[in-house]
């Protein structure tokens, strides 16, 4: 289904103590297909309490670049994302940036153990 050059990058945020997501999993959390060559986003999917959301993101995320994209992304997420969501998915996403960058580096046991801020 992915190609050798595709990664699987998790980016965790908490949520707010009133949203259904937290209740459910407890955190939130957004898992990334990247190109690990090129940074660019393939596919992703996030812990939600509807199907309707994935697909929401993925029309934010798929097809930019995880890196060169950013500020567009997190412009995207607060202009189009109105939900209880908006800023777990922004730090998730962000979570998910850095380890990314740890990664590139070629610091791939310091990507997986990175711990959430």
């Amino acid at each position: 289904m992915f190609d050798t050059n595709s990664i699987y990058i998790v980016g965790v945020a908490k949520s707010q103590l009133n949203n259904p997501i937290t209740y459910q999993f407890g955190r939130f959390v957004i898992g990334f297909v990247v190109n690990k060559d090129t940074g660019q986003i393939i596919t992703c999917c996030a812990a939600t309490a509807l199907p309707l959301t994935n697909e929401f993101l993925q029309s934010i995320f798929c097809n930019k670049n995880i890196i060169d994209d950013n500020k567009l992304i997190q412009e995207e997420i607060q202009n189009r994302y109105i939900g209880a969501s908006q800023k777990a998915i922004i730090f998730a996403y962000r979570d998910a940036l850095k380890r990314f960058k740890i990664y590139q580096i070629g610091d791939y046991k310091s990507a997986i153990e990175y711990q959430l801020d």
